[in-house]
């Protein structure tokens, strides 16, 4: 399925999404639809209560996510032209006298958005203080709560690389061989990062809801072919090295890392590391 996105109206599709400028194309899943009018204000900006601008961020709908997993978000500022996402601390109806004119932006209230796109973060009770980041695929709870220094757009002690709420070590069973692999780092991948393709879950097997089954079943491939490293990247394809140098990459930037990875595998032009121990 692909649709234009339209201003008034978008067809969020949960989280199982190859997301481009124009369209969301989806895989076997189910979408809902959401009126943008309810929301929207065009041509307007709330000025002198943004407390985060987020950059490369693709549409509207990834904008409204990053601000519902802050409580302390109300409402945001997006800039379609230059991919700018304002989270804002107070809303129109708290702040009227802040909502101007704008020739670049639109301004939409948080209020009344669905949050069943969160994942794993979907009604989250996160303090206003704190961000949610959703946790590996069948832990409980679902998610942890981060706190952030609001004067920067670091989260305090959240590591830079993603893998920091990921599992610290995870065991699979590869013909009755006990496998165990550790997350090393997410990073940027526009080329080849590990040398050895293996193999792509990207079919209609694939559970867009559970990865755990891809991550691991590539530790399994990986093990099997004497592989020291194996990484996710385009969210099921698996690739595979005997040697992976972190400090020669460039990781995710920790304010990056929800919209970069996809439970704990990353997205196009993303790789997600993990060493066999």
């Amino acid at each position: 399925m692909a649709m234009t996105i339209g201003f008034f109206k978008i067809t969020i599709v949960m989280f199982c999404c190859v997301i481009n400028n124009t369209n969301i194309a989806s895989a076997n899943c189910s979408s809902t639809p959401v009126h943008l009018a309810r929301f929207a204000q065009k041509n307007k900006t709330l000025n002198g209560y943004t407390y985060r601008q987020v950059s490369h961020i693709l549409n509207v709908h990834l904008c409204a996510e990053q601000c519902l997993l802050h409580r302390m978000c109300r409402s945001i500022n997006y800039n379609r032209d230059l991919d700018l996402c304002d989270l804002n601390s107070e809303d129109h109806l708290s702040k009227p006298q802040s909502l101007s004119l704008s020739v670049t932006s639109h301004y939409y209230i948080i209020d009344g958005w669905p949050e069943f796109f969160l994942g794993g973060c979907q009604n989250h009770t996160c303090s206003e203080t704190h961000v949610c980041v959703v946790l590996f695929q069948g832990l409980s709870p679902t998610y942890t709560c981060i706190k952030y220094d609001l004067t920067s757009t670091t989260p305090v002690a959240y590591t830079i690389g993603c893998t920091n709420v990921f599992p610290a070590i995870t065991e699979v069973v590869v013909n009755s061989v006990t496998v165990r692999f550790s997350p090393m780092a997410c990073v940027y991948s526009p080329g080849i990062t590990l040398t050895t393709f293996l193999h792509s879950y990207r079919d209609s097997t694939l559970d867009w809801f559970n990865f755990r089954p891809v991550i691991e079943g590539c530790a399994g491939l990986a093990h099997t072919s004497s592989f020291k490293y194996f990484g996710i990247e385009f969210f099921g394809e698996c690739w595979a090295d005997t040697a992976f140098v972190e400090a020669s990459h460039t990781k995710i930037p920790a304010d990056e890392c929800h919209a970069k990875t996809y439970l704990q595998a990353g997205i196009a032009n993303v790789i997600c590391v993990y060493e066999i121990l």
